[in-house]
């Protein structure tokens, strides 16, 4: 299932607003009306949502499912850069 990032959500209609590059990115994977997605907002939350209307610069998703993040990994990931050899 696809994933988008989404912002403005309305609990008391259960919509989603997208704009900008999200829709652009609906459009160049060819999902139309009807189609579902999962939205998620950056706080943790995913949404499941199906695309109701989707046109040249908004999109609007109808929320279906709430449902928890639980894409953390469960241990600690340290990164590291080495050190480049002077010329």
């Amino acid at each position: 299932m696809h994933r988008v990032k989404v912002k403005g959500f309305s609990a008391e209609t259960g919509r989603l607003a997208l704009e900008g590059s999200e829709v652009k990115h609906l459009q160049v994977l060819r999902l139309k009306v009807g189609d579902e997605v999962m939205a998620f907002d950056g706080l943790g939350l995913d949404y499941r949502a199906r695309i109701l209307e989707l046109s040249a610069f908004v999109a609007t998703l109808e929320l279906l499912e709430k449902l928890e993040n639980d894409r953390e990994p469960p241990q600690p990931i340290t990164l590291a850069i080495a050190l480049l050899k002077a010329d």
